[in-house]
């Protein structure tokens, strides 16, 4: 697959996100981040909420085919703050399964991980993503995240 029709088809799943959970009327979401995972068979992404901070951010992952086509979305998460300002995401360079979140308001680092693996006609599928670690750096911290080794 050109990469033209790679990144069109990333930036339709980034929209797919925002679309789906903007069925909360009382709710104004954004897209905040979109990174694809070391094996280019995932597409991680996050959301932001506006507001007063009482509706929250999402995580999603989903599943891709070969030529980076979106087949299915796996899982769809809230994240622990509403996102306003960051919910940006930074994929662990030697696996697919972990990602940094941060969080600017919150001030905080949190290493997520996607569990329930299951082997489907699709491929590897996760059920689930969650927090695993978390570290709480101060005010005004972590607009983005990096791994170091």
């Amino acid at each position: 697959m050109c990469v033209a029709a790679r990144f069109k088809s990333l930036l339709l799943a980034a929209w797919t996100l925002t679309v789906k959970i903007v069925s909360d009327p009382k709710a104004d979401y954004t897209a905040a981040d979109i990174m694809l995972s070391p094996s280019g068979r995932y597409l991680w992404a996050t959301s932001r909420a506006r507001g007063d901070g009482s509706i929250t951010g999402y995580i999603a992952c989903f599943l891709l085919d070969d030529a980076g086509a979106v087949l299915k979305e796996m899982l769809m998460v809230p994240t622990a703050s509403f996102g306003s300002i960051s919910n940006a995401i930074t994929t662990a360079p030697w696996s697919d399964e972990y990602v940094l979140l941060t969080d600017v308001p919150g001030g905080y680092v949190e290493v997520w991980k996607m569990d329930g693996k299951e082997e489907t006609e699709l491929g590897v599928e996760y059920t689930v993503a969650k927090p695993i670690a978390r570290v709480d750096i101060g005010r005004s911290c972590c607009a983005n995240a990096l791994w170091v080794n």
